[in-house]
C-alpha cells in the first residue's frame, strides 16, 4: 500500500502518555500526600471525568471542593504534556521517513487542544503535522468516524491511500467500521489486545516497523 494520507492519535499511539491519564486520581492524591488505594484507577475510568471527583472527595474526605478536585486532577495531566511528554520509541524516525516521502500528515485526538499541543511541540513532533483535529473542537467523540473524515478531508487524500494510526480498540472498531486502514500500535494501557490485533490491518509495537507496508 502506497499512502499519501497519515491521520495519527496522540495518546498512547505518538506520545507515552496513557499512564498519567490512567492514574490521574492516584497522581493527584500523590500532590497531597495521600497514598491511593490498590485499584482506585479502574473507579476513575469507570465513573469518568464529571462523577470520579465525588467518589475521591468522599472516599478520602478531601476539603477540597468538586470543583477543585477535577481541576486538580486534570493539572496534573496538563503538567505532563508541558514537562513531561516524550515520544515512543520510533516516533520521529518514522514520521521523518513519512514527511521524506511527502506524506501529508495530521491529528485526530480525543485531547483538548490546549493539553497535545504543548506535548507536541515539547517532544518537537508538532511541525510534522498539517492540523491537530480535537474531539472536543469537532464536539464529537471516537465512538463517530466524524473526526477521521475531517482530518482525511482536509488531507485532501481517500480512504484507499489514507491510514489512521491508532492504540485503541473503540477508536479501531469506529474507524473499521467507516472502511478505514488502520495501523495499530501496541500500548500496554489498551488490555483488548487479542481482540485490537485482530481487528487491525498491521499491528505493530514499533510505528518503523509499518513502514515496509506503507511506502
Amino acid at each position: 500500500m502506497k499512502i499519501k494520507g497519515a491521520i495519527f492519535d496522540v495518546d498512547g499511539t505518538l506520545l507515552d502518555s496513557m499512564y498519567t491519564w490512567r492514574f490521574r486520581g492516584e497522581l493527584y492524591l500523590k500532590r497531597l500526600g495521600i497514598t491511593a488505594r490498590e485499584g482506585l484507577q479502574y473507579d476513575v475510568r469507570r465513573l469518568g471525568f464529571l462523577e470520579a471527583p465525588k467518589m475521591i472527595k468522599e472516599e478520602y474526605n478531601l476539603k477540597e471542593s468538586y470543583e477543585e478536585i477535577l481541576d486538580g486532577m486534570m493539572q496534573v495531566v496538563r503538567d505532563y504534556y508541558i514537562e513531561e511528554a516524550t515520544v515512543k520509541k520510533g516516533t520521529i524516525e518514522f514520521l521523518d521517513e513519512l514527511k521524506r516521502n511527502d506524506v501529508r500528515m495530521c491529528i485526530a485526538t480525543a485531547t483538548d487542544y490546549d493539553m497535545v499541543v504543548p506535548g507536541l511541540k515539547r517532544c518537537g513532533i508538532f511541525d510534522y503535522f498539517d492540523d491537530v483535529f480535537t474531539c472536543g473542537g469537532l464536539k464529537t467523540n471516537k465512538t463517530k468516524p466524524y473526526i477521521f473524515e475531517k482530518a482525511m478531508e482536509s488531507l485532501g487524500t481517500s480512504k484507499e491511500d489514507t491510514v489512521i494510526f491508532e492504540d485503541a480498540l473503540y477508536a479501531v472498531k469506529t474507524a473499521k467500521k467507516a472502511d478505514f486502514f488502520v495501523t495499530g500500535i501496541f500500548d500496554e494501557q489498551e488490555h483488548e489486545q487479542e481482540e485490537f490485533r485482530k481487528l487491525c490491518d498491521i499491528f505493530v509495537y514499533d510505528l518503523r516497523d509499518s513502514l515496509k507496508f506503507l511506502l
